[in-house]
C-alpha cells in the first residue's frame, strides 16, 4: 500500500493522461519536471510529494483552461458560419 499522498499524486496523473491523450508518458513526466524546476525550483528527484502535487494540479488547471478555451472558440465558430441550407 502507498501513502495517500502517492495515490493522490497517481489519480492526478491518470487525469492529466486524460485531459493529453496524444502525449506519451515520458513526455508528461518531462513537462512536470520542466514545470517543478520553474515553479518550484526543484528537480523531479529532489521535489516533495507534497509540492511535486501542486506542480501537477497547476499543470491540470491550465490544460482544463486550454481545453475549455479552445471548447469556446470552437462554439463561436460555429456561431459565426452561415446556415447552409439544405435542397431536397
Amino acid at each position: 500500500m502507498i501513502p495517500p499522498i502517492q495515490q493522490t499524486i497517481v489519480d492526478k496523473l491518470l487525469e492529466l493522461c486524460d485531459l493529453s491523450p496524444d502525449i506519451r508518458m515520458g513526455q508528461l513526466l518531462a513537462n512536470l519536471g520542466f514545470l517543478s524546476e520553474e515553479f518550484a525550483n526543484q528537480s523531479l528527484w529532489d521535489i516533495e510529494d507534497e509540492q511535486f502535487l501542486k506542480v501537477i494540479e497547476m499543470h491540470h488547471d491550465q490544460l482544463t483552461k486550454r481545453q475549455v478555451a479552445i471548447a469556446q472558440q470552437s462554439v463561436e465558430s460555429d456561431k459565426e458560419r452561415p446556415a447552409v441550407s439544405q435542397r431536397v
